[in-house]
């Protein structure tokens, strides 16, 4: 990612960049509160569908079961 070089970044309810980083794990931010799409097709090539989609909320602590619940 590009780090900023101006200006500030906030959600509703945290600020997290004001001339400077506010918080210490932008891993968890991306992973928790912020979603993006790749330009490009990123999917690990050996699971199917189902289990590239439900990856990511169980690295965030969401068990399985729930992770593959349709929304």
């Amino acid at each position: 990612m590009i780090e900023p070089t101006a200006g500030k970044m906030q959600l509703p309810d945290k600020q997290f960049f004001d001339k400077e980083w506010k918080i210490d794990d932008l891993r968890t931010l991306r992973r928790d509160r912020i979603g993006f799409v790749f330009q490009a097709p990123y999917l690990i090539p050996f699971l199917d569908v189902t289990d590239n989609i439900a990856m990511l909320p169980m690295l965030a602590g969401v068990p399985n079961i729930q992770a593959r619940i349709p929304r």
